[in-house]
């Protein structure tokens, strides 16, 4: 039952400071899957959380790929003032790039960038999207396919950020069935069928290829790849991060044993230099870069040199220290 599904997805996402009220920011395209993520945040607010949320607040990003971005502003907009017409009170923020967005990683980048701004400006605890498990099954395959890197693991911080996303174990034909039957007012965005995005391109049409020409479950069979890949990568950090390889570890700093590392078997210690890079955020580390560790941790006693994002590797004595370097 998808209603029934809905409600245990928000019962798990939303754990709120009992203490103090609450403010939630909901990122909203006008979409099917981000409209019916407000109006259930909307109802579950007036149901159970009615005396734990204080202000709930839509960000809307008009990153003007098409003609009907501006309707799809105003269509926002007018539902924002019946929605307070019903009693609801609501902070709409609608923005425009002072750039063109020239790319989806780019769009991606500013959408973070104003939840960050808004988020630190107005205090809003908590950042809900979207997205669902289709939206995850894309990305894995853009990882795979066009990317050329994995990222099993996903983290609820993003540019410290602290994201939720509770249709993520939904599909988004459960989410259509709910718009359909509660006739919910959605917007459809003409940039998911615009075969220039590589994203539509998967949606659109590699999906349906796999589907017809080789698996017709090859959704469930993603999940599984994708879950399988996650617990390796958990078990693997958990027995390295409880030996003696690791002596500090952060999201910004990580130190090594440099004897234990040069003892440990050659392919081992490649992932595991790819690992320490992924915890640091950079996911598109090259074979270069993680020879170059690997020879200087054997060869170097003290070096000192950067990386690629902004990432320093330095040598003393029997540590290696990796370190975000501040701009």
């Amino acid at each position: 039952m998808p209603i029934r599904h809905t409600l245990a997805s928000f019962s798990n996402c939303l754990t709120l400071n009992v203490h103090s009220k609450e403010k939630i920011l909901i990122s909203i395209s006008g979409g099917q899957d981000s409209t019916c993520l407000a109006l259930f945040v909307l109802l579950y607010k007036e149901l159970f959380l009615l005396n734990k949320v204080s202000t709930i607040g839509f960000l809307h990003c008009q990153h003007h790929w098409s003609p009907l971005s501006l309707r799809m502003a105003n269509h926002l907009d007018l539902w924002v003032s019946q929605l307070g017409k019903l009693g609801l009170k609501l902070n709409f923020y609608s923005s425009i790039p002072v750039y063109p967005i020239s790319s989806e990683a780019s769009g991606r980048r500013w959408r973070l960038k104003l939840l960050k701004c808004l988020s630190n400006k107005y205090d809003y605890h908590l950042n809900l999207t979207g997205h669902t498990v289709n939206d995850e099954l894309e990305t894995f395959l853009m990882e795979i396919l066009v990317r050329g890197f994995l990222n099993p693991i996903r983290t609820n911080y993003i540019n410290n950020i602290k994201i939720n996303k509770p249709f993520y174990c939904m599909s988004r034909y459960e989410i259509a069935k709910i718009c359909i039957n509660w006739q919910i007012p959605v917007f459809s965005d003409s940039s998911n069928m615009d075969l220039l995005f590589t994203r539509a391109r998967f949606r659109n049409e590699l999906f349906n290829i796999l589907k017809c020409l080789y698996n017709p479950q090859i959704e469930n069979t993603l999940i599984q790849i994708i879950q399988t890949k996650t617990r390796e990568k958990v078990d693997y950090f958990f027995t390295y991060k409880n030996s003696y390889t690791f002596i500090y570890l952060s999201n910004n700093k990580i130190i090594l044993n440099r004897s234990q590392i040069n003892q440990l078997p050659k392919i081992t210690r490649y992932r595991l230099w790819r690992n320490c890079f992924q915890i640091l955020g950079a996911f598109d580390i090259g074979f270069y870069w993680i020879e170059k560790c690997r020879l200087y941790s054997q060869l170097k006693t003290t070096f000192s040199f950067c990386l690629i994002n902004n990432i320093e590797l330095k040598g003393i004595q029997n540590q290696l220290i990796l370190s975000k370097v501040k701009n």
